[in-house]
């Protein structure tokens, strides 16, 4: 049940790569907390702590995966069991990380109607109000699209244990920096308010790759990934447990 060097440099590296992909998640939360947040001043919503909540649970997922798929250079149990402890820790790291994803496509797409309803012009244009119901439904769903107390899944009380991470101060859809009207800023810092007071943008000058839209982008890069990993793992298991299957039966034949 030995792997041959070159399946195990293979292996190694595919822990490396979860693990990378993991780190960037992580990343990711970070950035959003500490400098979008906390530096710039821009307030996440109900749909953006969810988002977070993905981010980090899809690269809990990557670090699970990464430790699946690590090379051990000693192995101290029986390679059966090594085998059986490795397959579970690649099939549940699998399953979280795919877990994530799609949780973060749902709540970037939700966040992604919530932003472009309050940026329709039915929203900005009162006078289309009488004359669409559809116009009507679409602001209102603009208006109602968050709550301040999230709802995590689990009942995870997540904006109890990490308040500053996970709990929503700002209304879904408006994402532009908004600091104090009294606040003295340093020059680098009121540049960086500056470019993001019309909203979050993969690039504020040309208002090009909202938020939600990036957000949605790098959720489903992270599911065709994860997909391509499981079909290439289950290809690569497949044989083995046959030939695994039909030792045994042969050595059961014998036996009796």
């Amino acid at each position: 049940m030995t792997q041959n060097p070159q399946k195990q440099l293979t292996s190694q590296k595919l822990a490396y790569f979860w693990w990378a992909c993991a780190f960037c998640c992580f990343a990711l939360v970070g950035i959003s907390h500490l400098f979008f947040q906390n530096y710039l001043f821009m307030r996440p919503c109900e749909q953006c702590v969810y988002i977070r909540y993905a981010f980090v649970t899809l690269g809990l997922g990557g670090v699970i995966l990464g430790f699946g798929f690590q090379v051990q250079k000693k192995q101290n149990l029986a390679n059966g069991v090594f085998f059986i402890v490795k397959a579970l820790a690649k099939i549940l790291g699998f399953l979280v990380a795919f877990y994530g994803s799609i949780r973060g496509i749902i709540y970037s797409a939700f966040l992604l109607k919530v932003h472009r309803a309050l940026n329709s012009s039915a929203f900005s244009d009162s006078s289309d109000f009488g004359e669409s119901s559809e116009a009507i439904e679409e602001v209102i769903f603009g208006l109602q699209g968050c709550s301040m107390k999230p709802r995590f899944d689990f009942g995870l009380p997540l904006d109890e244990w990490l308040p500053s991470v996970f709990t929503p101060t700002g209304d879904c859809g408006q994402d532009f920096a908004l600091p104090p009207s009294d606040m003295v800023l340093a020059p680098l810092r009121e540049y960086f308010i500056e470019a993001y007071s019309q909203g979050w943008y993969l690039l504020p000058s040309v208002k090009f790759g909202t938020m939600a839209e990036c957000c949605l982008l790098a959720f489903g890069i992270g599911f065709i990934l994860l997909s391509v990993g499981f079909v290439c793992y289950v290809r690569s298991v497949v044989p083995f447990l046959c030939a695994r299957f039909c030792a045994l039966a042969q050595k059961y034949a014998k036996i009796r």
